[in-house]
C-alpha cells in the first residue's frame, strides 16, 4: 500500500513535461510523479457523444509502482469500458442524510481490466472487471454521522448494485441508506432508504478494531438476499483517511450459490 500527495501547477501554467502532479480534460490524463490514468484515445467530434453517460474516458491506462525492500508493486493495466457512465440518485445528486446532505456521484461500473501486476519482484498477467467512483461535495460526513459502509457488487446475471449506508444521520437518529439497482444496460434505478436492509452478521479483528466483514443484504425490490462475505479479512489502508477496503463474494442466502463479487469499503471503526 502507498500514497502520495502533490499540489500541480495553475490551470495557465499546466506542462505534462514539467508538472509533478495534475490533470487535464482531453485528451484525459491526470498525473502524480510517475503515477498516472490517462486516455487512449484523443477525444473529437466522433467519440463525444450528446448523451450525459456518454464515456468519453474509455480506453484508460492505468499505470503505478513503488519500490520497497520487497521489490515493491507496481501495474500497467488497460480499463476498456463496455457500458455506459451511471448517475447516482436524482440525476446524479446523491443524497447522504435526512436532512437532505448530499454529493454529486456517479459511476463507471462496466470495466473490462487487463495488463500486468506486479508484487514482490514478481510479474503476473491479469483481468478481470473494474469499478471507478467519482464524488464530491462541500463536506465528508455530517456531525453526527461517524463512518459509512459501502458495496458495489457485479452480478452473475449482469445487473449490478451499489449499496451503502452513513451510520447515524437518519430520521430516526439511526443509519441513512442509500443505493442503485443497474441493469445490464446501464438504466439505473434509484433505491431510497427503506428499500435496502443492510446488516453485519460476524467481526473480525483487524489492526486493532472489530471490523465486519460478513454482511446480510436484502434488496426485496430487485428480488435479493444476499449473504456478502470478504474472503480476506486483513485489508485494512492504514492511510491518511483509514478505511477497510476489499474483496467480497455474494452468496444467495437461502441456497448459498455464489452470485456475484465485488468490493466493500468501510469507514469509522
Amino acid at each position: 500500500m502507498a500514497e502520495r500527495f502533490a499540489r500541480s501547477h495553475s490551470a495557465d501554467n499546466l506542462d505534462d513535461r514539467d508538472g509533478q502532479a495534475g490533470a487535464r480534460a482531453e485528451p484525459f490524463r491526470a498525473w502524480i510523479d510517475h503515477w498516472q490514468l490517462a486516455s487512449r484515445i484523443e477525444i473529437s467530434d466522433e467519440t463525444t457523444g450528446d448523451e450525459p453517460d456518454t464515456d468519453t474516458f474509455a480506453e484508460l491506462e492505468l499505470m503505478a509502482h513503488q519500490d520497497d525492500e520487497h521489490g515493491g508493486f507496481g501495474y500497467a493495466l488497460t480499463l476498456t469500458a463496455e457500458g455506459p457512465l451511471v448517475l447516482h440518485g436524482e440525476a446524479g445528486f446523491s443524497q447522504k442524510s435526512a436532512d437532505g446532505q448530499g454529493s454529486m456521484y456517479y459511476s463507471q461500473p462496466f470495466w473490462r481490466v487487463k495488463g500486468e501486476v506486479t508484487l514482490d519482484g514478481e510479474t503476473r498477467a491479469v483481468s478481470g472487471r473494474g469499478w471507478l467512483d467519482r464524488e464530491w461535495s462541500s463536506q465528508l460526513l455530517g456531525p453526527e454521522q461517524q463512518g459509512w459502509d459501502w458495496f458495489s457488487l457485479h452480478l452473475a446475471s449482469g445487473h449490478k448494485l451499489m449499496a451503502f449506508q452513513l451510520r447515524g444521520g437518519g430520521a430516526d437518529g439511526g443509519d441513512y441508506r442509500s443505493g442503485t439497482w443497474i441493469a445490464p444496460d446501464g438504466e439505473p434505478t434509484a433505491l431510497a432508504p427503506d428499500e435496502i436492509d443492510m446488516t453485519p452478521l460476524e467481526t473480525r479483528r483487524v489492526a486493532g478494531r472489530d471490523v465486519p466483514t460478513h454482511w446480510r443484504l436484502a434488496i426485496p425490490r430487485a428480488g435479493l438476499d444476499l449473504v456478502v462475505e470478504a474472503p480476506h479479512a486483513e485489508r485494512w489502508m492504514d492511510t491518511s483517511v483509514p478505511y477497510w477496503e476489499g474483496e467480497v463474494i455474494a452468496f444467495d442466502a437461502e441456497s448459498g450459490e455464489a452470485l456475484g463479487e465485488g468490493y466493500l469499503e468501510m469507514t469509522g471503526y
